[in-house]
């Protein structure tokens, strides 16, 4: 039994909950791209907190009754799923759903038909990719080892994801409409030099101070974390930036090239792996970390070419907002070994980079 064979023996009681988390999460995804397209964007925003919040509370709250690990299934479940009821009724105030011609309806089903199909394997891709590696690296890297990868990844995408979840939802939108408009391509520069704005800086302070940071939030033995997360910062920061405009794919109709960068990142990673077996786990993790930043490097220009972007001004942003991190990171570093400047520099610094970004913002 596959359950068996891999040590999963506890969770094969849970197998029931498989199917109500597909059709949890899947009504969610249908009913956010609906309300996207009615431009519900706070509505969705809302649901997105709610999600994680009742995630952790739904796992923390089985696991002090039961003690078990299903609650961090059930956790799980309710993140993926809850805020169904909220994006229904924000569907019903935005649109009388009695005027809805459903003759029409199906004949534009058959007309985009091919969206739920390259999507579904898009979305199964993009799931390996998440999920797939702390299981193969589980093969030749010890448990803590892989539990250091996967509190680094959580640690940096849950607050920038879901910063990159909700600007890549209004990109969608705003990009479907503009490109009717023939302005994509100046939607797309002008979202991704947003995006550079936005998070180059804190994941170069990241990159840089991440051992210190880990050591000080989570204690000392999540110190090698912060070293792993140094490693891969790199690739973080720009899957940041370039998987938040990607649906400029379905935007253009190029579905088929949607599945091409995933495919090779999963590629990659197991080429990586099974040339890194008997590396270092640092040195592995820093070829991950280079790899797929060069990988999402040519996805970024992949989209700036198919949305009709200036590439060359989209890279000389990047190339300032890399100068403006350094210069601002410097001093933070110079100071770093004493822990009161070293938090009195970063305040400061902080402050610094929010003034400028919310100028720049303005400014755009």
């Amino acid at each position: 039994m596959f359950f068996s064979r891999y040590g999963w023996e506890s969770v094969y009681r849970y197998k029931w909950l498989i199917p109500a988390g597909f059709l949890g999460s899947g009504t969610y995804t249908i009913l956010t791209y609906y309300v996207l397209r009615l431009e519900g964007f706070r509505d969705i925003s809302r649901t997105s907190l709610t999600q994680k919040a009742w995630g952790a509370g739904v796992s923390v709250s089985c696991g002090l009754l039961s003690g078990g690990g299903g609650g961090l299934i059930w956790g799980h479940i309710v993140s993926l799923s809850s805020g169904i009821t909220t994006l229904v009724k924000s569907s019903r105030r935005r649109v009388d759903h009695s005027s809805i011609d459903f003759p029409k309806l199906w004949v534009v089903a058959k007309r985009y038909k091919g969206f739920a199909l390259y999507q579904n394997w898009g979305s199964i891709l993009n799931s390996l990719n998440s999920y797939l590696p702390p299981l193969a690296m589980a093969l030749f890297f010890s448990p803590v080892i892989v539990g250091w990868y996967s509190f680094s990844l959580r640690v940096l995408q849950l607050p920038l994801g879901v910063v990159g979840k909700a600007i890549g939802q209004v990109f969608f939108q705003r990009g479907s409409v503009t490109f009717r408009e023939g302005r994509l391509g100046d939607t797309t520069e002008r979202y991704v030099e947003s995006l550079i704005m936005i998070g180059t800086f804190p994941f170069f302070y990241l990159g840089l101070f991440a051992p210190d940071l880990f050591s000080f939030f989570f204690g000392q033995a999540w110190h090698e974390a912060g070293k792993i997360t140094q490693q891969l910062f790199p690739f973080l920061w720009m899957q940041f930036i370039a998987s938040t405009v990607s649906s400029v794919f379905f935007v253009k109709e190029k579905l088929r090239l949607s599945l091409l960068m995933p495919s090779l990142f999963l590629f990659s990673f197991f080429v990586i792996l099974y040339l890194g077996r008997s590396w270092s786990y640092l040195s592995f993790f820093l070829a991950i970390g280079v790899v797929k930043a060069i990988l999402y490097f040519a996805y970024l220009l992949l989209v700036l070419k198919i949305s009709g972007t200036s590439t060359f001004r989209v890279i000389w942003k990047l190339l300032k907002d890399i100068l403006l991190s350094a210069l601002l990171v410097l001093p933070i570093f110079v100071v770093h070994g004493d822990t009161v400047l070293f938090i009195l520099l970063s305040g400061i610094v902080g402050l610094i980079w929010l003034f400028l970004m919310k100028k720049r913002i303005a400014g755009q």
